[in-house]
């Protein structure tokens, strides 16, 4: 709560009192605290998806494997009509 405090308190002095050349410092302090606290949350993140099981990660790696073939078969060549129809005239 205390800490709630002060952050309000910043917050204010940064938005009412505080002249242009501390609002600069005030900007790339807060920058770099953005940068941190995503950082953490990137980290934490990560460490929360490697705690999955492998079924999941089994289960994915397939569906990844899936949609690279449906990718290669839809690049296949495709026989041209005349051709294709040459061919059942002949059968």
């Amino acid at each position: 709560m205390f800490y709630l405090i002060i952050a309000i308190i910043l917050v204010l002095f940064y938005l009412f009192v505080a002249p242009n050349n501390i609002k600069g410092t005030m900007n790339v302090v807060i920058a770099v605290f953005l940068i941190v606290i995503l950082f953490a949350a990137l980290l934490l993140g990560f460490l929360k998806i490697m705690e999955v099981s492998l079924e999941v990660w089994l289960g994915i790696a397939m569906v990844i494997l899936g949609l690279f073939a449906m990718r290669d078969i839809n690049h296949l060549d495709r026989p041209k009509k005349r051709q294709a129809i040459r061919r059942l005239q002949k059968k």
